[in-house]
């Protein structure tokens, strides 16, 4: 084979280099190419996951506002409920306030009729007092003049028999005069207890009626009412009393008489 010329060598060198150069370029270029493929397929796989995380996200996301919204139905439901109760406990309020009121006008009312019950209840024992001390000067009298008629009927005093009579009639006036007061005043006495009867049994219905919440006042009033019972058992005393006191007034009665038919006779 002939020999090349040397221009031509030179050129098929420089031919080879740049055949060399561009391969190794190439080659350089493969490199980098497969380099950012493998790092964009890292790309693309850290997108799916970051794309797999946003959707997961988005459910739970979705889940979160859910469960948000059914923890302000809740929350609305038990702000309703809460309104409820403060307006029950606003009206329960208001009603105990009105029992309470109702419950101090009763407490007042019964103090009052208590006080009133005590002011007669002691005006009767005062009356009750009175009629006795009465009922005891009336037997003082009866004795004094039960000892007058023995007196009288000593032979000795027929001298001063007459003015005696008289003195003697004008005491027995006197004692029906206290008779008729004392009628009197058994009749107050009597009208006086049976309206403190009734007052008595009014309260009583009334304390009746609120047993749960008058319990004190109730035995208040049953010990008022065996009050009443004792001073009506000592009223019947002081009647029976009063009945024979009357009785042995009309037995001195019968003796003045037949004192006095006595005298005639002499």
């Amino acid at each position: 084979m002939a020999a090349l010329p040397s221009s031509f060598q030179a050129r098929l060198a420089d031919m080879e280099d740049s055949r060399q150069r561009l391969l190794d370029r190439l080659q350089v270029e493969k490199d980098l190419y497969n380099r950012k493929s493998l790092q964009l397929s890292k790309q693309q796989e850290m997108l799916a996951r970051v794309k797999q995380r946003c959707f997961t996200l988005k459910q739970k996301d979705a889940e979160l506002c859910s469960n948000v919204f059914e923890k302000e139905e809740k929350l609305r439901s038990v702000n309703k409920a809460l309104v409820d109760l403060r307006e029950k406990k606003c009206s329960l309020e208001s009603e105990r306030n009105g029992l309470e009121r109702r419950q101090r006008e009763r407490m007042d009312y019964y103090e009052q009729k208590m006080s009133a019950m005590t002011l007669h209840q002691a005006k009767l024992q005062a009356d009750l007092s009175n009629l006795k001390l009465e009922v005891k000067q009336l037997r003082e009298t009866f004795l004094e003049l039960e000892a007058r008629l023995i007196w009288m009927q000593d032979p000795e005093s027929t001298s001063s028999l007459d003015a005696e009579i008289s003195r003697e009639e004008q005491k027995k006036n006197n004692v029906l005069m206290q008779i008729n007061a004392l009628g009197t005043q058994a009749a107050k006495n009597s009208t006086l207890r049976m309206g403190l009867e009734q007052r008595v049994e009014q309260a009583s219905k009334e304390a009746n009626c609120h047993t749960a919440t008058l319990g004190k006042q109730r035995s208040t009033i049953i010990e008022l009412q065996s009050k009443n019972q004792r001073t009506n058992h000592e009223h019947s005393v002081y009647c029976h009393n009063q009945a024979k006191a009357a009785w042995l007034f009309r037995k001195a009665n019968a003796s003045m008489e037949e004192v006095s038919s006595f005298c005639i006779m002499l």
